[in-house]
């Protein structure tokens, strides 16, 4: 998969832009604050719908500007997302679609100084990743998550309510276990394999002999079970017994909402014993991992974009990382405070305009 330019229009600095991309590497560099790191986001935001540097999407748009456009064709499809604070609106072939629908036409995998919160961040930040990274390659997972939230929203609000006696709350606790199980049974086995891979990939880059794991905190405690409705049996008399905290908490205190995820080295979280260096080559390692996830689910290879390589471009050279993407034939984007010695089309950005590109 290879994104040949984009068209973004008030998206942040960048005011009605065209940008055109090497199929290979992109180097896009300059001094701080100069649009660097909005041009590989609004390649993240076509992609995704989302941003990789906050929540409050609105604030991609350009100061003074009331809505935002990024637009490009990829393999003969055309691809675009306007953003205003009334909406935010997807076109494929300028047909508009749904969210669920959109998503997962263009894969990306982004890796960027704000990753370090997969490790240090809060529970919340670790879902919002795999819930995002999961719905990329599995629609039907997407549509559990879309269906779970609006079904929790209701739950919350009859909890609060005090109508947990009520036949009404049945129904909708009903649905609230079966979501839940299908959501805890796709991440179970998506988080498996995704272990497997970011350990062989770290051992294989870095030469390491030491075991990285990607645990799986559920809602259920690691449940042995292997059957839907003895795993639906289990977690809805655990709720039975939760009632009355329920109550009392007047909202819901289980399930995948509450899930979390760990990164283990040898039996060890990273995040409480591994040092800085190390803690880089997980989040790497991760990031390889996802990439190769994706090939083998979707047949198609991501976009890799990497904000600030800088940071880490001592690692790539000696580690080799740049040689597997070359090897793999990923286009990848780099943002980096100065040009780099790397074989790629270099592009110089100031004050959100090229002046210098070759």
């Amino acid at each position: 998969m290879y994104i040949d330019q984009i068209l973004v229009d008030n998206f942040r600095i960048l005011a009605n832009k065209k940008f055109e991309f090497s199929r290979n590497f992109n180097l896009i560099y300059g001094k701080n604050a100069q649009g660097k790191t909005s041009l590989i986001e609004a390649v993240y935001f076509l992609a995704s719908g989302k941003s990789f540097r906050t929540r409050k999407i609105l604030e991609q748009i350009k100061d003074g500007n009331k809505r935002m456009v990024v637009y490009s064709k990829i393999d003969n499809e055309s691809y675009s997302i306007e953003l205003s604070k009334e909406k935010r609106a997807f076109y494929k072939n300028s047909n508009t679609c749904k969210y669920s629908e959109y998503l997962g036409n263009i894969l990306v995998v982004s890796f960027s100084p704000e990753d370090m919160d997969l490790i240090m961040g809060s529970p919340d930040n670790r879902r919002r990743f795999f819930n995002y990274e999961i719905s990329q390659v599995d629609k039907k997972y997407l549509k559990y998550l879309l269906d779970f939230q609006k079904v929790l929203k209701v739950r919350n609000k009859m909890l609060k309510n005090n109508e947990m006696d009520t036949k009404l709350f049945d129904i909708y606790n009903e649905k609230f276990i079966d979501l839940s199980i299908e959501i805890y049974l796709i991440r179970k086995k998506y988080i498996k394999e995704l272990s497997l891979m970011i350990n062989e990939k770290y051992q294989k880059l870095f030469g390491n002999k030491k075991q990285i794991s990607l645990v799986y905190e559920d809602f259920l405690v690691n449940s042995d079970s292997k059957d839907k409705e003895n795993l639906k049996l289990e977690f809805k008399n655990y709720l039975d017994s939760r009632k009355e905290k329920e109550k009392i908490y007047a909202y819901s205190i289980s399930g995948p909402q509450k899930d979390d995820f760990s990164f283990k080295i040898d039996d060890s979280k990273v995040k409480s014993y591994a040092s800085q260096g190390e803690k880089k080559s997980v989040l790497l390692a991760l990031k390889l991992a996802q990439g190769e996830y994706i090939i083998r689910q979707t047949q198609k290879t991501p976009i890799f974009l990497f904000d600030d390589i800088s940071a880490y471009f001592d690692e790539f050279r000696k580690y080799s990382v740049i040689e597997y993407f070359k090897e793999k034939n990923i286009q990848c984007f780099f943002t980096s405070t100065e040009k780099l010695d790397i074989e790629a089309k270099c592009i110089n950005i100031e004050l959100g305009d090229i002046v210098y590109e070759d």
